[in-house]
């Protein structure tokens, strides 16, 4: 049975995710639609059918082949919006 999300849960999850493209706006909005997807089936796979808060949170860099991106390789400025911080 659907639930509202105040009643069905009352904690924080991360959400994070990398995407890759050619071009920083593309790499961004891709970066932004895997990260709604994400919510989306959270949402669906623990019946919340209401609104949920979202807040930016400034992520660590997780590179697929390196284990630490070297600062000078991110290209500022970050891409913030109220629900999400995106590094490039």
């Amino acid at each position: 049975m659907p639930r509202p999300a105040y009643t069905a849960f009352s904690r924080c999850l991360v959400f994070a995710g990398t995407a890759d493209a050619l071009g920083k706006s593309n790499s961004v909005d891709e970066t932004q639609k895997s990260s709604r997807t994400a919510i989306n089936k959270w949402k669906a796979d623990n019946g919340i059918t209401g609104p949920v808060s979202e807040t930016a949170e400034k992520p660590q860099p997780h590179p697929y082949w390196r284990s630490e991106v070297d600062p000078r390789l991110l290209l500022p400025p970050d891409v913030v919006t109220d629900a999400s911080y995106t590094l490039c």
